[in-house]
């Protein structure tokens, strides 16, 4: 059985700050949830707070693409692992179907 490292997460803690690690580094994740179109965002900062990234999580899609300034090696994709029907990261699945798995590059 294959073991997956995922970024605890779910609907019911957002808004939220936190900070995880990931490639041995921390930045601080502000997680949002905008109700009307029922998707999530995150703000993430330098350990100064400094707002160097913002993505939303998408489905299969590396939410730091774009993230070069946060020098990580690894991607973190939103998936849904349990039959990959979900479409979108909504407020019904995050954290119960969806999790923000660690991938390798």
């Amino acid at each position: 059985m294959t073991t997956f490292t995922f970024i605890p997460l779910t609907a019911a803690e957002v808004p939220i700050k936190f900070q995880p690690e990931v490639d041995g580094k921390r930045y601080i994740w502000n997680v949002k949830y905008n109700e009307d179109f029922d998707r999530y965002t995150v703000e993430i900062s330098d350990a100064e707070g400094n707002l160097v990234y913002t993505t939303r999580l998408v489905i299969g899609g590396n939410m730091l693409s774009a993230g070069i300034v946060l020098e990580l090696t690894s991607q973190i994709v939103p998936r849904d692992r349990v039959d990959g029907t979900s479409e979108h990261v909504t407020s019904e699945n995050l954290g119960d179907r969806v999790k923000l798995y660690v991938e390798a590059a």
